[in-house]
């Protein structure tokens, strides 16, 4: 299994990676024999094929330029975010439209009578080729995953000596993704080759975008997860792509207005994990302070900002927002209302501190 290092050995293995991990469980309960051996082969190619754009990129005509990644301690922010997204620009659309193909193949192709083959007529494939060059390179590279993609008159056909009894799933998976309710879902289940999107109830689970992370982390997010939504937060999905996303937990707004937690996933960062507690006004937690466990008093006079004064003036059309006066451990600070969101490192303290401070927000009800 591939790590999630943040460290890769060119910028296309970086977007690669994301598929890789995303990849959903393969659960054939319930299939009769056919079916689940069609599951299994159409299982097995889509790990082939990401696997191969992860060790051959340039195969299939990707970037074989060094990777780079924001570290999150480098000046210009903003400048630096949009130098990497053009690096990673490239890569990225030539996965998708990659996808794409196999999803307009399983859509709109015609099995062939033994179900080893896909054919997809002319009109649709000169339309999704256009004149894309690119396109028609990174076709050539399924060969290598085991796809044979055989032009002709009548457009392409579809075969596999590797994976022969994928088709039926393909075609399955495919159309199951495009009737979708929510075409983003339909993308992206259909992109991590999982068949629950066959049943037209399934939605999106948190958990589902969590696998994504290495196993530790996994089981840390997941048991988040099922604190807050025991305590009766309601995650809120947010997916960009599946090379951006986050899920907030909303508790009661009659406490707080906004999300208290957020888990994302940004590929483009070190460490695409990014775990983040969104506290209320600092003038609404400072009473509630002194019961908290010292671990957290010392978490929060680390996350808090001192205030600017007339340097930074936000606060002077927001007077319900203003500043704070804050005392720990013998010093006293004037602090913003605003205070750092991100949890550094998920481990075992952090892990108790989030549960401390959804408990301390609570309690403010």
């Amino acid at each position: 299994m591939i790590e999630l290092s943040g460290c890769y050995d060119n910028i296309s293995q970086r977007v690669a990676c994301s598929y890789i991990r995303s990849m959903a469980e393969l659960d054939v309960a319930g299939m009769d024999g056919s079916t689940a051996d069609s599951a299994r082969d159409l299982h097995a190619f889509f790990q082939a094929f990401y696997q191969r754009l992860y060790d051959a990129p340039a195969e299939f005509g990707l970037s074989t330029a060094p990777d780079d990644c924001i570290t999150g301690s480098e000046p210009n922010g903003t400048e630096r975010k949009a130098e990497l997204l053009r690096k990673l620009k490239k890569p990225r659309e030539a996965m998708v439209a990659g996808i794409e193909f196999l999803m307009l193949a399983g859509s709109k192709g015609q099995l062939s009578a033994d179900g080893c083959s896909l054919a997809l007529g002319l009109d649709d494939y000169s339309a999704y080729l256009g004149n894309s060059r690119s396109k028609k390179q990174f076709l050539k590279g399924f060969s290598g995953a085991g796809l044979a993609v055989i032009e002709g008159a009548e457009g392409v056909v579809l075969t596999s000596a590797r994976f022969p009894r994928m088709f039926p799933a393909l075609k399955a998976l495919a159309e199951a993704g495009s009737q979708a309710a929510d075409p983003r879902v339909g993308q992206i289940s259909f992109a991590h080759c999982d068949f629950r999107v066959l049943d037209p109830a399934f939605k999106l689970s948190p958990r589902e975008l969590y696998r994504v992370f290495n196993p530790q982390d996994y089981e840390r997010v997941a048991r988040l997860d099922a604190y807050f939504i025991a305590r009766g937060y309601k995650p809120t999905l947010q997916v960009n792509s599946g090379f951006e996303w986050c899920v907030d937990y909303q508790g009661r707004r009659s406490v707080k207005g906004s999300p208290l937690m957020r888990i994302g996933y940004s590929e483009r960062l070190q460490r695409p994990m990014q775990v983040s507690i969104k506290c209320a006004s600092s003038k609404r937690i400072l009473p509630l302070l002194p019961q908290q466990s010292r671990a957290l008093q010392e978490d929060f006079s680390r996350r808090v900002f001192n205030c600017n004064g007339d340097a930074c003036g936000w606060c002077k059309t927001r007077p319900h927002l203003g500043p704070s006066v804050y005392e720990f451990d013998g010093v006293t600070r004037t602090i913003c209302w605003f205070s750092n969101q991100d949890i550094r490192e998920l481990n075992d303290e952090t892990e108790a501190l989030i549960h401390e401070y959804a408990e301390l927000h609570e309690a403010l009800g």
